[in-house]
């Protein structure tokens, strides 16, 4: 789920844990030229996603309003909004709830103690104005149609309903000294909770809609360093990037550390340990991470963009990894497939994901990438799922897909991949499906059946044969 700030990475032990090739599909969204990034995202389904695009603010365009995008048709095609009297605004964060609802955080270019929150409620072709002043701008977050919290700086307000009304200015409870948070958008949802990292190496959390808040001192504190990125696999199992000192400098500024470092969680953030140094097939130096994803369905399941610039070449070497284990190890599972590495991933089920790049410098570059592949968590309590029945194995012509009766019917879709991580076929299901796989080639494939939230029910390699 995130929107990221380029980190440097200190060098990271990789454990090879088996997994499925990464298969990202460029998206119909060549609106933007040059100069343009995808800062703020928020995946709904595997059908809807809604982005906020910025021109970059050293480009010549200082006045130009930041645009909403949306697809509704799993990016098949998208919609595109300048919201009406933002001129000047650029959009910091977007929370979506479907294709129709969404409010969106704007900040003016040239002054950001000025802010705003827009809501829509017909898909983007009308916006309304809900709220202007303190406490807006940075991020806002709807857990449903009534329940929502905006956070600026140390100080958040919430809403009961849909944003027509907002509390008064609140802080944050602080540990000892005050509390400030880094002003981003990289917060964490899982359910009713809400994770914000803090400057000072802690995390405030509500487990109530962001009505009230408690802040933990966390492992990061006493170890000088604060986090500035977050993503939730469910609701304990965590991971935490650190990439600024908890001691402010002498310019009043939290100074970057000289590498990042990587923090897990397994009781919903209370207390939080530095996981070992990194051992990434990368330069020791100059090394960045854009972008962490957390996988729904797959605890503990992550995909993490990183990459290193090329001083020699004067380009961008980038590449994806993943995780089974809250972050402990990790394993290459491909190259970015952008010319600019993505700065954001959004994954609603091991399906179905997105990601958006943070700005390129080449015209009609795709801004948007889909996931066209499936996240497998370990290769035994993934891909051998007993649940899910695969007969015969192997297969020629027919090949016949079995759950059991009190398998949750309602909304089951059942996919094919190939060895690669490509799906090869895709259609709703039930209990009991027949295939026709007399076309696809001889080689190991993967059946996977999922819930209409995108909980994997049932998984089997399966071999076509001759």
């Amino acid at each position: 789920m995130k929107n990221n700030i380029y980190l440097l990475l200190l060098p990271f032990c990789l454990f090879a844990n088996q997994t499925l090739q990464a298969q990202w599909t460029p998206q119909a969204d060549k609106i933007f030229g040059a100069l343009f990034s995808v800062d703020a995202h928020r995946a709904v389904d595997a059908q809807v996603n809604w982005a906020g695009v910025n021109v970059f603010p050293w480009s010549s365009a200082p006045t130009l309003s930041g645009w909403v995008t949306r697809t509704a048709d799993g990016g098949a095609t998208w919609k595109y909004t300048q919201i009406p009297g933002a001129e000047g605004y650029v959009v910091w964060g977007i929370s979506a709830l479907d294709a129709d609802r969404a409010w969106v955080s704007m900040n003016y270019r040239a002054d950001r103690t000025k802010s705003r929150i827009y809501r829509t409620q017909d898909g983007g072709d009308t916006w309304q104005l809900q709220f202007e002043g303190p406490g807006a701008g940075f991020f806002t977050h709807f857990f449903d149609g009534q329940n929502g919290v905006m956070v600026r700086g140390n100080k958040y307000r919430h809403s009961s309903d849909s944003g027509a009304t907002w509390s008064a200015l609140d802080s944050f409870p602080a540990v000892n000294n005050g509390v400030f948070l880094i002003p981003t958008e990289l917060f964490d949802v899982y359910q009713d909770t809400i994770w914000v990292p803090t400057a000072e190496g802690r995390i405030s959390k509500s487990t109530d809609k962001g009505k009230t808040w408690q802040t933990f001192s966390t492992y990061m504190q006493f170890s000088g360093v604060s986090a500035n990125m977050l993503d939730f696999s469910d609701g304990r199992q965590g991971l935490a990037v650190a990439a600024f000192s908890s001691t402010l400098g002498p310019d009043g500024f939290y100074p970057a550390l000289p590498y990042p470092r990587l923090f897990n969680t397994a009781d919903g953030g209370l207390t939080w340990q530095e996981i070992p140094s990194f051992n990434l097939p990368l330069p020791a130096d100059d090394i960045g991470i854009s972008a962490i994803g957390a996988v729904p369905g797959l605890p503990g399941t992550y995909l993490m963009v990183a990459g290193y610039f090329d001083t020699g070449t004067s380009t961008s070497k980038d590449f994806i990894y993943q995780s089974n284990d809250n972050g402990l190890n990790w394993t290459l599972v491909g190259e970015n497939p952008a010319t600019f590495r993505l700065q954001s991933l959004e994954f609603v089920s091991p399906t179905a994901g997105w990601g958006g790049i943070g700005g390129d410098f080449t015209p009609g570059a795709a801004h948007f990438f889909r996931w066209n592949g499936i996240v497998s968590g370990t290769s035994e309590t993934t891909a051998n799922n007993t649940l899910l029945q695969v007969m015969p194995n192997p297969a020629s012509d027919q090949l016949t897909l079995r759950l059991p009766e009190d398998a949750p019917m309602p909304g089951m879709t059942a996919f094919i991949f190939d060895a690669q991580g490509r799906l090869m076929w895709r259609e709703q299901t039930g209990a009991y499906t027949e295939i026709d796989v007399s076309r696809l080639a001889p080689g190991a494939y993967t059946a996977l059946v999922q819930d209409a939230q995108g909980k994997i029910v049932g998984a089997k390699r399966w071999v076509k044969g001759e």
